[in-house]
């Protein structure tokens, strides 16, 4: 009976916890980034033996990072509005840099980040971003993450986890640029890094 009680009052104090805990956060994207996170693993995990791994992860940004994060416009959350507008802007840098064709399907993400009062003025940050100019090393970097990224994921990791991981890998001094370009990324990626480790150990359970 004491272990019974005891148990129950455990239970309860976690729920508390969890409860305020989630507060910060709107439940439609908790449960958005939670689906986002296995589709973007799934992606990577299934895919055909015989692409590469850039062919991977260019297909994996347009079914997770695009289809996915859109499937629901009208959720909206801090997390899920800051991981919409990163998925757009690193999209943006990949068709820059010659890594991924820019996908048609880009529309409906760009309209929702658009729509989106916070990140609005951030839309033009990103004309900026594409008007930038860059050299050899910052295409080289890029391919060099990104293949980290994939090549984690496939071989067990999760996806949000190995995208903290991939976002941590720009702002490494291996193969670092002096491109503007490049600095204009990892100036936001510092900041999304943290927010998002910070989301993933509030919810361990969703994003294990």
């Amino acid at each position: 009976m004491v272990q019974k009680t005891a148990c129950m009052i455990l239970c309860l104090l976690a729920g508390q916890v969890f409860a305020v805990t989630a507060t910060s956060y709107n439940q439609c994207e908790v449960q958005e980034i939670s689906k986002c996170d296995r589709v973007f693993t799934n992606t990577i995990r299934n895919a055909d033996e015989s692409q590469t791994l850039i062919d991977i992860y260019c297909n994996t940004y347009k079914v997770a990072g695009v289809d996915c994060l859109t499937s629901k416009p009208k959720c909206v959350g801090k997390i899920i509005d800051l991981l919409r507008f990163m998925v757009l802007q690193h999209m943006i840098l990949d068709s820059k840099l010659g890594l991924c064709p820019n996908p048609d399907r880009l529309a409906p993400l760009r309209e929702l980040v658009q729509a989106n009062e916070k990140y609005r003025m951030k839309i033009a940050g990103l004309k900026e971003l594409d008007a930038d100019k860059f050299e050899p090393c910052t295409a080289k970097k890029n391919l060099y993450c990104a293949s980290r990224f994939a090549e984690e994921v496939r071989n067990g990791g999760k996806a949000f986890h190995a995208l903290t991981k991939f976002w941590d890998c720009y702002e490494s001094k291996t193969m670092a640029c002096d491109d503007q370009i490049y600095k204009d990324y990892v100036a936001d990626v510092k900041t999304a890094g943290k927010k998002l480790r910070d989301f993933m150990k509030a919810f361990p359970v969703l994003i294990p």
